[in-house]
């Protein structure tokens, strides 16, 4: 096994976990909320620190919860009190994160990507004078 199918496993791997994460969405509904954003955890490393936005949202009983959004930037992305959208599955507030489609399906669509061009790679699909910038 070359380089490339080492990675294309690598990929499939990481596509499958993410995918297994989202199943447990599907067939659900979900509830959509608005939370406020309470700070930002911080997360120090030697190209700097990186923030995550820490949101306190009410469910449908009036119960508060808070949850650390898993997306970190090298700024805080939204200021103290700001409003967010969050989304969960009904009956599991557990499982709620800050709505934003268009990161999910970019996620979906990288990993694909990678995966076809790796496989191509690895499986000498590539016309020559393209398989030799690989």
């Amino acid at each position: 096994m070359t380089a490339a199918g080492v990675f294309a496993f690598l990929v499939a791997a990481t596509l499958a976990y993410i995918t297994w994460q989202d199943l447990r969405w599907v067939g659900r509904a979900t509830r959509t909320v608005f939370g406020e954003v309470r700070g930002h955890r911080v997360q120090g490393n030697e190209s700097g620190d990186t923030y995550s936005m820490i949101v306190q949202f009410a469910d449908d009983a009036g119960n508060e919860h808070i949850f650390v959004d898993g997306v970190y930037k090298s700024l805080p992305w939204l200021p103290r009190d700001a409003v967010v959208e969050v989304i969960y599955p009904e009956g599991s507030p557990e499982l709620a994160r800050v709505f934003r489609p268009r990161v999910r399906q970019s996620i979906y669509f990288a990993l694909i990507a990678t995966l076809i061009a790796l496989l191509a790679v690895e499986f000498d699909l590539l016309p020559q004078p393209l398989a030799s910038m690989f």
